[in-house]
């Protein structure tokens, strides 16, 4: 099985890249090709990426997450049963990581999907520039059940309170503008993150887990 693994970058610097292509690199499965995408917005560099990919099997990674060395070779085995597969993500790295459930997945961070599914779905939206991830998963489990693998990876939170904040305030308006969830997703982050200082960590950890649940078609 033969895997291509893309990576949109814009603010990484050099050091960075290096040190996630020696992750990468270090894996008990080598991925036959790396590709670093530095062109257009995030969703337009997924797209990019998958166009130029040799492979049929494709990983998308962040360069900001952490992968441990059997992270490439346990989505392979999920590829094994299912052409849609993600890791389960963890963050880390930050005090508020206390308030966010520790067993997140499907995140474009950590998914995994075949040239075949994303030509159907017809690849992310790039008119999103937040929330893309979670509208191109939901077009896909459309035709192919996301199966989650024993694979993981961490996810670094953002360093204060107001980026946090901010981040999921953008998720908010990119969810708002896919019009592929439900109302409350979108509504309770723009409303609540416009303000810093009225919001609490328990309901934005209602609000992370709601999300993810939705597409996942648990609630």
């Amino acid at each position: 099985m033969k895997i291509s693994i893309i990576i949109p970058i814009h603010k990484e610097d050099k050091d960075q890249i290096f040190k996630m292509k020696g992750m990468l690199m270090n894996q008990s499965k080598i991925p036959n090709e790396i590709l670093f995408i530095s062109e257009g917005t995030i969703p337009e560099a997924r797209n990019i990426g998958v166009r130029k990919a040799r492979n049929d099997y494709i990983l998308q990674c962040d360069a900001g997450t952490i992968y441990p060395f059997d992270y490439v070779e346990k989505m392979c085995d999920g590829f094994k049963i299912s052409e849609f597969v993600t890791a389960r993500f963890y963050m880390y790295g930050d005090k508020y990581q206390q308030f966010f459930i520790r067993n997140n997945f499907g995140s474009s961070r950590c998914i995994g999907f075949t040239k075949r599914l994303w030509t159907i779905v017809k690849g992310y939206d790039e008119k999103l520039n937040w929330g893309e991830d979670t509208d191109f998963n939901q077009k896909v489990e459309e035709h192919n059940k996301l199966m989650i693998t024993n694979a993981i990876c961490f996810w670094k939170c953002r360093p204060n309170l107001k980026s946090l904040g901010l981040q999921f305030r953008r998720y908010g308006w990119g969810d708002k503008k896919s019009k592929r969830v439900k109302k409350l997703t979108y509504f309770i982050p723009i409303l609540l993150f416009g303000e810093w200082i009225i919001y609490s960590f328990k309901l934005l950890r209602t609000i992370w887990t709601y999300r993810i649940n939705y597409w996942r078609g648990i609630i």
